[in-house]
C-alpha cells in the first residue's frame, strides 16, 4: 500500500473528544477537548457585541456565553454605541445631566 503521509484520528469519548495526528505510527500532534457545553468553540457563530478595539485589528466581543478576542476584524467594524434599544425606556440620548 502507497504512503499516504500524516493522518487524524478522532475518538468521541465521554467526557471529552480526543484527535492525534499520526505518522508512520507515531504521533506528531495530539489534541484533547473536554465536554463542556458552557465553553466557547473555535469556529462558533454567535451574536457578539463588540466592546473594546484592540490595536492590530483585534477586538473584545461580549456573548451570551461569555467574552472573546477576535483577530482581524474588518476594518470598516467600529465600536456602536447604545441605541435606543439599550436605554432604559425614557432615557435621553446625549451626556448625562447632573441630577437638582
Amino acid at each position: 500500500m502507497p504512503e499516504t503521509g500524516p493522518e487524524w484520528l478522532y475518538e468521541a469519548g465521554i467526557g471529552e473528544a480526543r484527535a492525534a495526528l499520526v505518522d508512520d505510527d507515531q504521533i506528531l500532534e495530539a489534541a484533547i477537548e473536554l465536554d463542556d457545553s458552557t465553553a466557547l468553540k473555535v469556529g462558533l457563530v454567535a451574536r457578539a457585541r463588540l466592546v473594546e478595539l484592540l490595536p492590530g485589528r483585534r477586538g473584545r466581543v461580549t456573548l451570551d456565553g461569555g467574552e472573546a478576542l477576535i483577530n482581524y476584524l474588518p476594518r470598516h467594524y467600529t465600536r456602536r454605541e447604545p441605541d435606543c434599544r439599550d436605554r432604559p425606556r425614557g432615557a435621553a440620548r446625549g451626556r448625562p445631566r447632573e441630577a437638582r
